[in-house]
């Protein structure tokens, strides 16, 4: 048999994905679009407004008070940015009603006006674990 005009070339590395943030029990995952969408920056300042249920990712230098690494660029392994800091994870689970126990949350960026992302928590996806 010959490879002809019927075969579609599938490219499974290059799968086209939407720019999400997961937050689990262990971490919140931003996934590589997210990142390209923050232009690979190396870090961020974070703002949460727990009374609106929003959290802010704004770009920022190194030596800028409250930066917070994001992106690692020297990282061979592993360059999405992946936040382990248990107690902000707990805040967050709390402030929304999250049972992380049995659930993951996906929730997927709008743009600021001043540059930046921010995420909404009411519209937070539940991704429920597997048994």
């Amino acid at each position: 048999m010959k490879l002809n005009d019927k075969f579609k070339l599938i490219e499974i590395g290059n799968i086209e994905r939407e720019p999400r943030l997961l937050v689990s029990k262990h971490n919140m995952r931003f996934n590589k679009p997210l990142s390209a969408e923050m232009d690979y920056v190396d870090h961020v300042k974070i703002y949460l407004n727990q009374e609106a249920k929003l959290l802010a990712i704004v770009p920022c230098t190194k030596s800028a008070p409250g930066a917070t690494l994001f992106y690692r660029k020297e990282n061979k392994k592993c360059k999405n940015p992946i936040w382990s800091n248990q107690r902000f994870i707990h805040l967050l689970a709390k402030n929304n009603g999250w049972d992380l126990e049995k659930n993951s949350y996906g929730l997927y960026p709008e743009k600021l006006d001043s540059g930046g992302l921010y995420f909404d928590f009411s519209k937070a996806k539940v991704l429920s674990k597997k048994k």
